[in-house]
């Protein structure tokens, strides 16, 4: 995930890169995402708590209301999954159609409109207080490059999303029409998923002879979160001639680290 890990260990990462919500780009100026908006306090009841295996709907997270109109209580607009053992979720769910405020960001071409046949899924990451949902694209370089990704991200048709780490699946997509979409999810004990740990540090820098730079790293243990804890070592590597380093820590140091933790 270049530099700094975002789910699992096959992703690329990009800052800002949800074209679907506000806080990513702004001039598409869509909607805040679910997660955001239970975060607020908006989805009030709106929103399903999915802890068991089953089949869902969901209606589209954005509707625009005639004057004096109220959204019913059973009006679900989105959805968020508990992996077996969680107090929080791991994923959130919508289902973003082309209405109101979101009509000038899903309809700008027929290559993003078809966002509009699937569902979006945001990982909730660390599950820290504060909210940082990360959208995870479910056609990779769709259709030939990278530069693609953001047009058609949403899980649709026959796809399923599955991470056993988490115990969770969703899909296949059964249905989507304007009023809603049907999908089913599945829900099982988690597993341990063994990944190689990633280091991020900063970029290159450039340094004037006789300055002195000061190098943080992070090391973070990717397991999934039904791991046992790992322990990691740490060696100081071979640096140029006439180079000096010093260290809090290293060399020689041995770090401990729970599943899905970090440390610097």
């Amino acid at each position: 995930c270049g530099r700094k890990i975002i789910y699992a260990t096959s992703c690329t990462r990009r800052e800002y890169g949800n074209y679907f919500d506000v806080m990513g780009a702004f001039f598409n100026g869509l909607h805040f995402n679910a997660a955001f908006k239970d975060a607020f306090g908006w989805l009030n009841r709106n929103i399903i708590q999915i802890t068991a295996s089953g089949t869902y709907t969901i209606k589209p997270l954005v509707v625009p209301l005639a004057e004096g109109a109220t959204i019913l209580p059973t009006d679900m607009r989105a959805a968020k999954i508990y992996s077996q053992g969680f107090s929080s979720p791991s994923f959130y769910l919508e289902y973003r159609r082309a209405l109101g405020f979101d009509a000038p960001g899903l309809s700008r071409d027929s290559q993003v409109a078809r966002n509009q046949r699937g569902l979006m899924i945001n990982w909730t990451g660390d599950r820290s207080d504060i909210p940082a949902p990360r959208l995870l694209d479910m056609k990779q370089n769709y259709p030939a490059a990278p530069s693609d990704d953001w047009s058609i991200v949403a899980l649709s048709g026959g796809q399923i999303f599955s991470d056993a780490g988490l115990g969770i699946k969703i899909g296949p997509i059964l249905s989507a029409t304007e009023e809603g979409i049907t999908f089913n999810v599945e829900i099982s004990a988690p597993t341990c998923v063994r990944r190689k740990p990633v280091i991020d540090t900063l970029p290159e820098w450039t340094v004037s002879r006789g300055q002195r730079l000061w190098i943080p790293m992070k090391l973070f243990n990717v397991d999934s979160p039904a791991c046992e804890t790992s322990q990691f070592q740490g060696d100081i590597p071979e640096f140029p001639s006439g180079w000096t380093w010093w260290s809090t820590s290293l060399p020689a140091i041995t770090i401990t680290l729970i599943p899905d933790n970090w440390v610097f």
